[in-house]
C-alpha cells in the first residue's frame, strides 16, 4: 500500500494474494495504524476484484476505485514502489528473490527513506 499524499510504502508479507489476505493485511498492518482511509486505489487483480472485498470496503466507508486495465500512469505511484521494492529485495537476497519476507521490512523502510 502506497499513502497518495506522501508516497509511504506499507507492505505485510502474505503466503498468497487473496481476497481475505487482502483485507487482513489492511485491518492488522493499516488501519489500526494510520485509521480508515476515505478511498483505495487498486489495479484489477483478481485479489481486488473479488465481492468479499466491495463488501468490506462498503461496510468501512470506503470508496474503492480501480486503475485503468492496462494502463500503467494511471499506478504510477504504486508501480514505482513496486519496482524499488523489488530491486531492494532482491539485492538484499543477493540476486535472488530468496528469503523475501524476511528481508521485506528492511527493503520498506529503505524504500521510505
Amino acid at each position: 500500500m502506497v499513502a497518495a499524499t506522501t508516497g509511504w510504502l506499507e507492505t505485510y508479507p502474505v503466503p498468497h494474494a487473496t481476497a481475505r489476505n487482502t483485507i487482513l493485511g489492511l485491518e492488522k498492518q493499516v488501519l489500526w495504524r494510520h485509521g480508515t482511509p476515505e478511498k483505495t486505489e487498486s489495479d484489477n487483480g483478481t485479489h481486488f476484484k473479488k465481492s468479499l472485498i466491495n463488501t468490506w470496503a462498503r461496510g468501512h466507508g470506503i470508496e474503492w476505485i480501480y486503475h485503468i486495465p492496462y494502463h500503467a500512469p494511471a499506478a504510477g505511484k504504486v508501480e514505482r514502489c513496486n519496482g524499488l521494492l523489488k530491486t531492494t529485495l532482491k539485492a538484499l537476497g543477493g540476486g535472488t528473490f530468496k528469503n523475501w519476507e524476511v528481508n521485506l521490512a528492511k527493503a520498506t523502510c529503505m524504500v521510505d527513506t
